[in-house]
């Protein structure tokens, strides 16, 4: 869950990133992270009792329907359209923004008025740092993996693990004198 509140939830959905060209899974051992990259292949937007799901390439789905045409006003009053060649944003009715490229990246504009009522990966937003690690329970982390793990939504993905080396510890002969 990136971002939760009482009204609505973003949240997405990773999978292992695609190798780019043959041989390149093995760059992920090679260099000290021991498992492929996750990649956001989804974004769902919750919102009352209805669900919008942005997909890879830009395909949409609105409580399982979906959507070609852009830009597209859902009866729930959010609204879908093109910002740019790259860009499309999910407009929620309090002004939550959502920017979707249709591969991996995600961001999120919060209305001012929501700061401090929201809580999720994306943190609190309250201004107060010491409580951006709050969990769904409502105690705070220490631990960014511990904090991580509480904020799944499918208790069946692992937990994440310790945090990995840095390439360059990892790999000391490769090192740039």
């Amino acid at each position: 869950t990136l971002v939760k509140h009482q009204d609505f939830e973003i949240l997405v959905e990773n999978s292992k990133c695609s190798p780019l060209f043959p041989g390149e899974r093995d760059n992920y051992f090679h260099f000290g992270m021991g498992h492929p990259p996750m990649c956001a292949n989804a974004v769902i937007i919750k919102l009352n009792n209805d669900a919008l799901k942005l997909k890879q390439r830009k395909e949409f789905f609105y409580n399982g329907e979906e959507f070609m045409n852009l830009p597209f006003k859902f009866p729930n009053r959010i609204v879908v359209k093109t910002v740019s060649s790259i860009w499309i944003t999910a407009r929620l009715p309090n002004g939550v923004i959502v920017w979707w490229e249709g591969f991996s990246r995600v961001y999120i504009d919060i209305n001012p008025e929501l700061q401090g009522s929201v809580k999720g990966l994306c943190g609190t937003l309250s201004n107060n740092a010491l409580d951006d690690f709050l969990t769904p329970d409502g105690d705070v982390e220490y631990d960014p993996i511990d904090f991580a793990n509480h904020w799944k939504t499918n208790q069946d993905c692992p937990n994440l693990g310790e945090q990995f080396s840095h390439p360059c510890d990892t790999n000391d002969n490769l090192r740039k004198e």
